[in-house]
């Protein structure tokens, strides 16, 4: 799966399959040809939160509404009907995109921490 993502160029085919594996819910859409040309994955427990990562939607292939199409699919998935809050992360160019579907930076005195351990 290579569709131009933040994520380090040596990342091991083995790690995405661990990766996949332990996703809760994963939509992808694909071309013609059955090539893959867009992605997104969440993590949830099904009632309280879920935490979208790497949606994406390969470069040639935006500007054209998939990824108005993935958002939709993603918050209209059968599975997700039940949780009261979704997350995701984004660059601030994208943040207009994701505000259409009521996403916002306000999260009032809660702030986002991170641990990394690379």
């Amino acid at each position: 799966m290579s569709i131009n993502t933040h994520r380090k160029s040596d990342t091991l085919p083995e790690d995405v399959v661990k990766m996949l594996a332990a996703t809760d819910v994963i939509i992808g859409f694909v071309d013609e040809s059955d090539r893959l040309i867009g992605i997104s994955r969440v993590i949830t427990d099904f009632v309280y939160r879920a935490m979208i990562f790497d949606f994406i939607i390969k470069p040639t292939h935006r500007k054209m509404g998939l990824g108005a199409k993935l958002m939709d699919a993603v918050l209209n998935h059968p599975e997700l009907q039940a949780v009261e809050s979704f997350s995701l992360s984004c660059l601030p160019n994208m943040m207009p995109f994701y505000e259409r579907w009521g996403f916002t930076d306000d999260l009032g005195e809660l702030k986002f921490l991170r641990r990394t351990t690379v």
